[in-house]
């Protein structure tokens, strides 16, 4: 791939991932084409359904996937087409083997079809408590998809794997994992950090409880600090009439474990890893905090919720935003603090 070919490829990829909601809906046909997709999906999982001993159906118009005695969903708002169009702008732009790249293209269509089939009847079938669950799964088994495709595209051309190869020896005198597994980490962290907040750490844990407790506590404090008296019940702080209930998918301990990670796999003395991820987690729980404080007080002095954007979304990108500075200043700073009290000692 010459330069400026490989410029044309990676401005196309970044706008994709960056303003790719926007492009979509702006698309000729893009309501015909999502309807279309809507139907074939939402009659192939009613089939899978059938097959399966489930009788069900789907409704385009009121966009209901139906079973006999149980549960309806709509599938128009999970339909994850931009999937599709990930694979296509990563395997087939630029290609030198072309015939090779849109058949690769055709079956990774086929298996995110089969993955939303699957997330639809997996839907249907669970427990609604389990439904963010199914949704993990299938995102986590969608951003392999990802990987795997940008890894073939690497190996595809001769010059980008040297590069890779450079970048990646590099890359492993700080970290202790391969580039090409950082990438997939990276991919399916989000998926990961749900499975954690929603399933691996139940409420009635020890650890539930005790950050629950303690990110309360630190902000009925903040709240004192600016002449509000709040109350804590439980899982719930009030402030005059108003509350906000603190779940544990809120606790932010898949950020925690995340930025725990990262810094674990960095190459340094385990002393400087163990004492940056204990203040990191400081820090991340008193953003934590101040989140919670923040949407309290919103409620306290408008009565509802009238946020233009989720709060609890906006902060979650914030939150990631943070994780990335941290890592920064342990790989360019604390990471050489010496902390070696014993050699210091008998150097005094």
């Amino acid at each position: 791939m010459t330069l400026k070919k490989s410029i044309l490829y990676s401005l196309l990829l970044i706008t994709l991932l960056v303003g790719g909601k926007m492009l979509f809906h702006s698309v000729p046909f893009y309501e015909v084409i999502l309807k279309s997709y809507a139907s074939l999906l939402g009659n192939a999982s009613a089939a899978f359904l059938t097959l399966t001993g489930n009788p069900s159906s789907y409704e385009l118009a009121s966009d209901a996937l139906v079973m006999e005695g149980g549960k309806a969903i709509a599938i128009q708002n999970n339909l994850a087409l931009k999937f599709y169009v990930y694979m296509a702008a990563i395997l087939i732009p630029f290609s030198t083997r072309n015939v090779q790249s849109v058949l690769y293209f055709i079956a990774a269509s086929i298996i995110l079809f089969l993955v939303a089939v699957a997330r639809n009847a997996g839907l249907i079938l669970v427990y609604e408590r389990m439904d963010n669950l199914v949704m993990a799964v299938s995102y986590l088994f969608r951003f392999t998809l990802v990987w795997w495709a940008i890894v073939y595209r690497i190996q595809l051309h001769t010059s980008l794997t040297k590069k890779f190869e450079v970048a990646n020896q590099r890359f492993n005198e700080r970290f202790q994992i391969s580039l090409r597994s950082l990438l997939f980490l990276v991919l399916v962290s989000t998926s990961l950090m749900t499975l954690i907040d929603q399933y691996l750490i139940q409420a009635d844990t020890f650890v539930a409880e005790s950050l629950s407790a303690l990110i309360l506590a630190f902000s009925e404090n903040l709240l004192h600090a600016f002449n509000f008296r709040a109350v804590i019940d439980g899982n719930y702080i009030w402030l005059g009439n108003v509350w906000v209930f603190l779940g544990t998918p809120c606790l932010g301990i898949g950020v925690m474990a995340l930025f725990a990670v990262l810094i674990l796999i960095i190459r340094s003395h385990w002393i400087n890893k163990l004492i940056y991820i204990a203040l990191g987690w400081i820090i991340l729980i008193g953003m934590n905090a101040v989140r919670v404080v923040y949407i309290l007080h919103h409620l306290y002095k408008n009565g509802d919720y009238t946020l233009n954007l989720e709060a609890h979304d906006l902060s979650n990108y914030f939150f990631y935003s943070v994780v990335f500075i941290l890592l920064m200043i342990y790989i360019y700073w604390f990471q050489d603090i010496n902390f070696n009290l014993k050699n210091k000692w008998h150097a005094t």
